[in-house]
């Protein structure tokens, strides 16, 4: 743990001086002060231990085509769990292999949720940190909403175009896969929105993006792999020897690693926690019928999920 802490102190990416916290963009570094910070950083000794001489399983698409179809088809059955609450607008889920720079297995996956308009003034603290942390071992997985005035209209202000998220795939070197929802309904509040509307969808699409690519490259994962799931508007300042971090969840069947107040901010687990004890519960809206047969694996993931 000490070697940990002393690798993190060592591969500082943002002097406090130098960070810019404009409106809408939260500093990671001031989210972990005082115990939580000291406790994170303790318990983050390292993330991932994973072969790299190949992905690892067989890939379930080869061409354009067969990619395109697959991703689509899982596109569309994650709006189905939703319905009618969300649409899809814009995704690159359905690229073939040979256009992800991916040299290795993924030992981190980056799951991003939420507040989008800053991430252009951030995403250079989360690719450096990833790039410090794994070197080219790591992926994003992107979902944002464009968000509704009162009377349910699209506000152009705060719309969220293709260009834009191809233009942050380009920043990462294609190793960013995104989704863009359309939000079909006017939250009836903000903290409503957050918990009961708008979270379900979104930490449950980051891990469908991740799963599809998994299982359309034939990407492998286990207990050791990291899943780090946060927001575009965070920025980070330190990376972490994921290494060591990756023996301390291998270790535990599952495993969660929160912030005090709001893990929305951040959250350090694996990909089997996050697949079996948060994602596949966040599945259904009220107006489905068997929403409340399900409603309290609903309700412990949601408190997985906010950890």
């Amino acid at each position: 743990l000490i070697g940990a802490i002393n690798s993190i102190n060592n591969c500082r990416l943002i002097r406090q001086s130098d960070t810019r916290n404009g409106a809408g963009v939260s500093d990671m570094g001031s989210h972990f002060e005082g115990f939580t910070r000291k406790f994170l950083l303790v318990q983050l000794g390292a993330l991932l231990h994973f072969g790299e001489s190949a992905w690892g399983l067989q890939p379930q698409c080869d061409s354009d085509f067969e990619c395109s179809e697959f991703a689509n088809r899982e596109i569309e059955s994650f709006i189905d769990l939703f319905k009618p609450d969300i649409e899809a607008k814009h995704h690159n889920l359905g690229r073939p292999a040979d256009q992800l720079r991916v040299p290795c297995v993924p030992r981190v996956w980056l799951l991003l949720a939420g507040q989008y308009r800053t991430f252009k003034e951030t995403r250079y603290s989360v690719k450096t940190m990833l790039e410090r942390s794994v070197e080219q071992c790591y992926f994003v997985t992107l979902v944002t909403a464009t968000v509704t005035t009162e009377k349910g209209q699209p506000n152009t202000k705060r719309e969220v175009t293709k260009q834009m998220l191809d233009e942050d795939a380009s920043f990462f070197d294609t190793r960013l896969t995104y989704l863009a929802l359309q939000r079909n309904q006017a939250p009836d509040s903000e903290s409503g929105a957050n918990f009961g509307y708008n979270m379900p969808n979104h930490w449950r699409g980051i891990w469908m993006l991740a799963d599809t690519l998994q299982r359309m490259h034939g990407m492998a994962t286990d207990s050791s792999t990291i899943v780090v799931r946060s927001r575009p508007d965070v920025c980070f300042r330190d990376c972490f020897d994921f290494t060591n971090a990756a023996k301390v969840f291998s270790s535990r069947r599952y495993l969660i690693i929160g912030q005090q107040i709001s893990s929305d901010i951040n959250m350090f687990t694996n990909a089997p926690t996050y697949a079996e004890q948060i994602a596949i519960h966040l599945n259904k809206t009220d107006s489905d019928p068997d929403y409340w047969r399900d409603k309290h694996l609903r309700q412990v993931a949601m408190i997985n999920a906010w950890a």
